[in-house]
């Protein structure tokens, strides 16, 4: 990843009300600078802005990564 500055990558915005919130919250303690910054809206909400790779990757991580290896169809069976 080229060098930039803290937040430059965050795009989405994320309020403190959203039930991901805590999460993302918790991941900037060890995340990239670059990837996330607190802030506000355009109509003056508190949350955090996240890069898009990180909202697609929490918005898909839903299955245990054990598995992940399974196929779809052998995790219905259980």
């Amino acid at each position: 990843m080229r060098r930039g500055p803290a937040g430059d990558l965050a795009m989405v915005f994320v309020p403190e009300d959203n039930v991901r919130y805590p999460k993302f919250v918790e991941w900037a303690g060890t995340a990239n600078p670059r990837l996330w910054k607190f802030g506000v809206s355009s109509d003056n909400r508190k949350g955090i802005w996240i890069s898009y790779d990180t909202w697609d990757l929490r918005q898909i991580a839903t299955r245990k990564l054990s598995d992940i290896a399974k196929p779809i169809i052998e995790q219905a069976a259980e």
